[in-house]
Parts: C-alpha cells; structure tokens; sequence
C-alpha cells in the first residue's frame, strides 16, 4: 500500500550539509542566500573520515575564487564564513562553492548531483560543476509588510466589467457581444493586427466590483496598463501622464484608488517602459500629437529616446514589431522623465499607488532598475517592485550579462514562472520530480523575505487560462480559427475544474502571494492571447468554483503562516503532494491527490480541515482533489491508499 507518514521527508540527503542563520524557507537546513550584515556558518558531516577539509568559492562576477580552511569538530567541519571577504564593494556577490576534503584515500569534493536534489562525493576535479550556489544580498530595511501573506487579483480592464459607457474613440471599434465576442487574432503569426476592438471594460466596472474581490480575500488588484494608447491591451503606451479616457480618464483612477482604500485594498501599475507606441506623443509616428515626436519631427525632444537606422523609417522596435519602438532606456533625458521629482514613477505613487510591476525586466538596465527601485522607495518605502522574469532571478542572464535582481538594490519580486510551469507539470503529468527540483532551485536560491513576496501565477494575460492549459487538446494540435470557438466538453471541463482547483491550492500554499487571473475562479477558457482575454461572464459563473476560491482566500487571511512561515515539502510522489507551512502560531497542511485512485488521511486526534470545516481524525482524499488542514504543532499523520 503506497502511503507516507509526517515524520518521513521526500528529500533525503547523503550528507548531512547545513548552512545556519535564521531563515524562513526551509530545505533540510540549506538556504544558500543571505544578507550581508550578519553571521554565517557552514557545517558538513562527512560521509568518510578526513583529516582536512577546506571550502572553495568562485565569484561569478570576477572569476576570483577563495580559499578557506574548515574545522573540525568530531565528525562535523565547521567554518563561519567570511561575507565581507566574499562580497563585492556593493556588498553582494553570487558564488558557487564546493567543499573538499582528504582522507587517507585521497582528496574528494562534495558537490551537487546532476538533479540538484542530493550531494554526490567525487574524485577531486578542481572545477566548479555542480557547485553549490550562494548569494549574498543587502537586504531591505523597510519591508512591505502590507503584501506578505495576501491575495493579489490580476485584471486585463477592457474585459472585466462594463461601468460606464464611454464614448468610444472614432478609431475605436466596440464589440457589443459581452458574452459572446470573439477577440480579433491573426491565423499566422506575423499578420497585422490592429487591436482596436474593445469590449467596453472600464475603471468604473471594477469599482463596482470591488466588493466582490474583497468576497475573495483579495488584498491586491495588479492592472494591466491603463495609460493612454491605441490598443485594447494598452502596452503601445501613448501617453503616460493620462489615463486613457476609454477606461474612464484620470477621474475614475482616483476613484479606484480612494474606494480600494476604504476595502484595503492596493493597486499595482504595469510599468511598460522599454517601448512606446509608434502612434504616441513620444514618437508621433501618425501625428495625431501634433506632429512633435521623434518620428514625426528630427528636431524633437524625443528624438535621443529612440535608435533610428535609417530616418525616420527604420528603427529599434521591441521583437521588431514595428508598432512598438524600443527606447533607449538609459538616455538621461528619459530617465528624468520617468525618475525625476515631477516623473511618471512618482506622480502614481503619489496619488495612491502601491508598487509597479515591470513589462519585459530583462530588457531594463541594471542601473536603470536600480534608479527606478530608488525612485519608487523615496516616495513610498513600503512599495514594491515586481520584474516580469521568466527564469530563476538569481541565475538570470540577457543579452549575455548575468542579471543581478535579487542583489537588494533592484526587484522585490518577480513572476513565479518556473513554478507556475511546475504546478503544470505535476497536476497534469503527474511529474512530481520537475515540482520537487524546481522547488529546491527557486526556494535554495531566493533571499527568504523575498520567497515570501514571490508573485505566484497560475494563469496570465500571457499564457492559457488554467483549465484549458489543464485538460484541453494542446493548442499546437488546433488551428487559430478552431482555438477561437473551442470549448470543452462538459465532462472534461468538470475535470478541468477539479484539476485547476489543485493548481491554485498549491499555487496558495507556496511562499509568496498568489495571483488570480481574473475569470479562473470561475473557470473561464481560452488558448493564448487574444483567446485567454475573453470578456468576464458576469452572471453565468460557476457558483461552487466561487465559492472554493472564496475559502481559499478566506483561509489566506486567517492564519499568519502564510506571510513569513516555514515552508516544507513533507512528501510527493506521482500521486500525492504534501506541504507544510508554519510558524509560531499556526501548522497549516495541504495534502493534494493527482492520481486516478482515492486516499485517505489518518491523524493521531481530532484535526480542522479548512475547506470544509469539518473536524475529524480521519479524511478521504477523492482522486483529484485537494484537503486543506489546521493542525496541532505535534499532530502526527499517516496518507495511504484506501483500500477497495
């Protein structure tokens, strides 16, 4: 009968390897990120008896590598590292490392193992594969207190509701089919598109709605850019002192802004600053400004902003869409524009922003970050900054630069991508050894406060919704006109429905603030951009999928494990995922079955499961579902198969 029980651990270790400090993500001892100001202290227990042992680092930055002798102490070597030796003039460094010792047999490493989720003992090679990773970071000293353990509510405004009808633009087409419509796509990539369809969504809409996020524990609104521009997506940002007036114009913002107080709730930006659009007041390109940009006008203030190969005609443009000139990001002109005491940073945050999430980080400069993280912590030092980066943060690297995010003086955060890709995988492959491997890379490498502001995505602006990417045929097997119509049948979409239900129960057990993708608590479909930006059903939702994603927030906000507690994966397998988070006051556990069989729960007393409120000492766990309980601190509990 295949089963674990609590006091067992997926991940074992061959060596007993423990760096000390305190620390809230939890992986056998091993959280390899620390602050600068502070003491570290490296112990190993060899598999072998030696009677020399020594750590070696290699500076990823310089190539410089560091020599330092361990301890001995019985069976443990012990060394308390040296950071203002290992660290940078700024304070910060990524190194790998490895540990080496001699025995009477020779010299050996110890070193990673291939999938990262084990030590190995190897012939001494005097090269850093597989070395172990070790960041140092200058740590903020204002947190922002207010995001940890929220809810944060991503919406994509021209589809979320209809408040007031605003006259729309004489460019502007309005698709009146609410319910129905089907956004423009082009059949093969590469085609125009103009994206001027408009659905009617509005700031006043989600004003409206505001009380129904509050009913889902949202602490968070993220809005997909609302500036002035031409598109219905809005990231050809026209104008970045407006509002665009088919949202509702800077009077409705400063209404959201005023009504989401009152419920505690914050807003954050989309920050599109690595391109503009070709139709607006910086470029001009259809001199609907004036006739002032750069494209428009050689003589323009605008001009050094942009990388013209041949003028005006030939340009820079992000991915080369020609719609989308690229900036050059770093030209002092444009940085006071954005950064300067009247800029575009400091004018939101002063009318009530909270942070700002950055289109394309990877595009950004580091100096052009940092000044950006500057900025937005002198008008505001518990806002946040958030970086769209699909990698892990900590090893990134574009356009051949190695990337220094998570350094302390540039992102907060970033989009929780490889787990996203992770949580996939398992609930729908049942591969629980990509999960368990991504979990140590992101988690061992993260500095701790920022694993706990990780914006942890399951569906995006970007990507399929949930159910679809869950349980529908693959969208490479489907043409763009058999995407735009397709849904799932009716059996297949109660799967879909369980199955997304799973990937957020992780998505929310994780360290970080989970992002619900406006329409997934009611099960919307739809294949990538534009089919994932349908128009939300409002008055055709899935009452008892609403009703999950009520609970889930409702014990989000309940229990204080999730802002800084420990997190543990306590057992996964092809069939079940267990996690623990915990902290002084709470023991919460998710226990989630991705098989075809059910399993059953036994505890040594009466325990709390959340999502039903129901007390017991024993729970079945129906094949793909999800249990979510409150636990004594020394509660004990076994999971195994039921027997049929």
């Amino acid at each position: 009968m295949a089963g674990f029980n609590s006091n067992e651990s997926t991940r074992t270790l061959l060596h007993e390897f423990v760096i000390s400090k305190e620390k809230d993500i939890v992986f056998n001892g091993r959280t390899c990120a620390f602050p600068f100001d502070g003491k570290v202290e490296l112990k190993v227990k060899l598999p072998v008896d030696s009677y020399d042992s020594s750590v070696c680092f290699l500076d990823t930055d310089t190539n410089r590598e560091h020599f330092f002798n361990m301890k001995k102490e019985g069976s443990i070597h012990v060394i308390e590292l040296p950071l203002d030796i290992l660290a940078g003039e700024d304070r910060t460094a990524l190194l790998v490392f490895k540990c080496v010792f001699k025995t009477p047999k020779g010299s050996f490493e110890l070193v990673n193992s291939d999938d990262g989720l084990s030590d190995v003992v190897r012939d001494k090679t005097d090269n850093y594969k597989n070395a172990f990773r070790f960041l140092i970071y200058a740590e903020r000293k204002t947190k922002p207190e207010w995001f940890y353990g929220g809810v944060m509510y991503q919406i994509f405004p021209d589809r979320f509701r209809r408040g007031r009808i605003e006259p729309v633009r004489e460019d502007a087409i309005l698709n009146e089919d609410w319910y129905n419509g089907i956004p423009p796509y082009v059949s093969k990539p590469g085609e125009h598109l103009e994206n001027n369809v408009f659905f009617g969504g509005d700031i006043y809409g989600i004003i409206e709605k505001l009380d129904y996020l509050k009913s889902l524990g949202i602490t968070c609104i993220y809005l997909n850019p609302i500036f002035e521009a031409y598109s219905n997506h809005k990231y050809d940002t026209g104008d970045y002192n407006k509002v665009d007036s088919m949202f509702g114009g800077d009077e409705a913002f400063k209404k959201l802004i005023s009504e989401s107080k009152k419920r505690k709730i914050r807003i954050i930006l989309d920050g599109v600053f690595n391109h503009t659009g070709n139709d607006s007041i910086y470029f001009d390109a259809k001199k609907r400004y004036g006739g002032h940009g750069a494209y428009s006008d050689p003589d323009s203030k605008y001009r050094e902003w942009y990388n013209f190969t041949s003028y005006p005609d030939k340009y820079e443009s992000w991915w080369g869409i020609s719609i989308l000139p690229r900036v050059r990001s770093d030209t002092p002109s444009y940085k006071e524009f954005l950064f300067g005491k009247t800029g575009v940073i400091r004018k939101y945050l002063k009318l009530g922003i909270s942070g700002w999430r950055l289109d394309v980080a990877d595009e950004l400069s580091d100096d052009f970050l940092k000044q950006l993280k500057t900025t937005v912590l002198e008008e505001d030092k518990e806002a946040i900054v958030i970086g769209e980066v699909w990698e892990n943060a900590v090893t990134k690297e574009s356009y051949g630069v190695k990337r220094k995010y998570f350094r302390g003086y540039e992102l907060d955060s970033v989009m929780n991508y490889p787990m996203r890709k992770a949580i996939i995988s398992y609930v729908k492959n049942r591969d629980y050894l990509s999960f368990l491997k991504t979990s140590v890379d992101i988690y061992e490498s993260y500095p701790s406060y920022i694993s706990h502001m990780m914006m942890n995505i399951v569906g995006t602006h970007d990507t399929e919704r949930i159910c679809t990417a869950l349980a529908a045929a693959d969208e490479k097997t489907l043409s763009k006109d058999e995407q735009a119509v397709y849904v799932m049948p009716e059996k297949l979409k109660e799967k879909a429905v369980k199955m997304s239900e799973i990937a957020y129960v992780i998505s929310y057990m994780l360290p970080g603030v989970p992002c619900l993708y406006y329409g997934d608590e009611i099960g919307m479909e739809g294949y990538s951009d534009p089919f994932n930006r349908r128009p939300y059903p409002w008055g055709r939702e899935n009452g008892d999928m609403l009703d999950f994603f009520r609970k889930l927030g409702e014990i989000r906000k309940s229990h204080s494990a999730f802002k800084k507690g420990h997190f543990r994966i306590v057992h996964i397998d092809k069939d079940i995922l267990c996690i623990e988070r915990n902290d002084s006051k709470d023991r919460i556990v998710s226990i989630v079955n991705v098989s075809s069989d059910d399993y059953k729960v036994d505890f040594d007393g009466k325990q709390s499961e959340l999502l039903s409120d129901v007390q017991g000492s024993s729970f079945e766990i129906p094949t793909l579902s999800a249990k979510i309980f409150e636990l004594k601190k020394d509660a004990f509990y076994s999971v195994n198969k039921c027997i049929k």
